[in-house]
């Protein structure tokens, strides 16, 4: 494993407690729910799927729709579909109102924000992983960890398609356990949260932080319309489906 190095902690969620703030609503009172038990109904698709393929928003006292990617902030939730043409459908104000019951703001570039939001919680993540010895980068020691049997999920920069990579992602697939994939991050992120200038492969060991970060890779993928891979010969969809075609439908009001 790399030798650790600080890393700053997942970045945290406004704060939206207070006057004027909302009640906790019920899809935050178990644990079992936060960890992902539950489906979840898009606001603009009006589609149900998994909690992994949506991205939960709270109502600020101001009005303004705010992504809560800890799922832990109070009030009643808005789950909208990890997708771009949802997050940036037209009729997300009025989707999300219907959802709250009162009016609804939604902020200039919130689809570009919740990406660059969501790169942030997985570099930090990857860097929490590395602290505790839990990461291997490079070609040939991710190659070792896979043939071990002690990497759950790989890793691999989504501006590379090398040979070396698709050798890689063949091993992950027949390797003695399940192994998870994700190409959600570049080079230069995955280098940057492992005190790198660059990083192609990068391969993590079993544990929480593990599925924390494949969560939100799955939900990153998504809005960067990229792909991650649960290792079964399912992939996920992270967009939960036919989110253009309903965003539209949501933009007309039906």
């Amino acid at each position: 494993m790399d030798a650790a190095t600080p890393t700053p902690a997942c970045p945290a969620d406004p704060d939206l407690s207070g006057p004027g703030g909302n009640a906790p609503d019920a899809d935050n009172r178990t644990g079992n729910d936060r960890a992902g038990g539950n489906p979840r109904r898009c606001a603009v698709t009006r589609r149900t799927g998994p909690r992994e393929g949506l991205i939960r928003f709270v109502v600020a006292p101001d009005g303004t729709l705010t992504p809560d990617l800890a799922e832990t902030l109070p009030g009643r939730g808005v789950w909208i579909a990890a997708a771009r043409d949802a997050l940036a459908a037209p009729g997300l104000a009025k989707a999300a109102a219907r959802s709250v019951r009162k009016r609804v703001s939604v902020p200039d570039g919130l689809a570009d924000t919740v990406e660059r939001l969501l790169a942030e919680r997985c570099r930090a993540t990857l860097g929490l992983a590395r602290r505790a010895g839990l990461v291997d980068a490079g070609f040939d020691k991710v190659r070792a960890a896979i043939a071990a049997g002690g990497a759950t999920l790989m890793l691999t920069a989504r501006d590379s398609a090398g040979r070396d990579s698709r050798e890689l992602a063949r091993r992950a697939a027949a390797g003695r356990r399940r192994v998870r994939t994700g190409a959600a991050l570049d080079s230069a992120e995955l280098g940057a949260a492992l005190g790198r200038e660059r990083l192609v492969h990068v391969a993590v060991a079993d544990g929480p932080l593990a599925d924390r970060l494949y969560r939100d890779l799955q939900r990153l993928a998504g809005v960067r319309g990229t792909d991650v891979s649960d290792g079964t010969t399912e992939t996920a969809d992270a967009g939960s489906g036919k989110v253009e075609e309903a965003a539209h439908d949501a933009a007309q009001g039906r």
